[in-house]
């Protein structure tokens, strides 16, 4: 399966990158991730040692929210956006991998030119990265390579394009299930 293309897991507008499949790798990378919340993620399958994240959001390791705990509203919650790959032997968007690679955070606006940290990674100019390790700390940033902003699964099933210039307050509330926020993404 790692060697296999999932074009429904794939962005048409990212790159094509190489598959890297051996023991060590991670085999075919995607293009979406899942709502962690507001800060750093570890791998770390209790989900009590998440101690980074500031807002737990609705995917976290060994975590099962249910629908009934976002009560945000689940038109008020995010849960998928977009990342970007690079080509090279880069960790992000990898779907067989246990280090976080699928999960993001809301620190940051869409697009924002601020490093990921993430197991390993090649940084480039417009998809900057640190490595974290395999343990953590982990932090990956919505990216696109659509111009302006990211396309935004909320639990409603709907799909928005968020502008990269939204309102910072607004992204944060996004990330939480039950924050209370009186704030909407527009």
């Amino acid at each position: 399966m790692r060697g296999i293309t999932i074009d429904a897991f794939l962005c048409p507008s990212d790159l094509d990158v190489e598959i890297f499949n051996s023991a060590y790798n991670f085999g075919f990378r995607g293009n979406y991730a899942a709502n962690s919340g507001i800060g750093t993620y570890k791998r770390e399958y209790r989900p009590s040692a998440q101690d980074g994240l500031i807002v737990r959001g609705p995917f976290v390791h060994n975590y099962s929210a249910k629908f009934k705990t976002i009560t945000d509203g689940t038109s008020n919650t995010a849960a998928v956006t977009e990342i970007r790959k690079v080509d090279a032997d880069d960790s992000r968007g990898a779907l067989f991998a246990d280090a976080g690679t699928v999960q993001y955070c809301h620190d940051y606006t869409p697009n924002e030119l601020v490093a990921d940290i993430t197991e390993r990674c090649v940084s480039e100019v417009d998809v900057p990265c640190t490595g974290g390790g395999s343990g953590g700390p982990h932090r990956m940033t919505a990216r696109s390579s659509h111009p302006g902003g990211v396309n935004l699964l909320l639990f409603d099933g709907s799909v928005r394009f968020v502008s990269e210039t939204v309102d910072r307050n607004a992204w944060h509330a996004a990330a939480s299930m039950r924050g209370k926020e009186s704030i909407q993404l527009p």
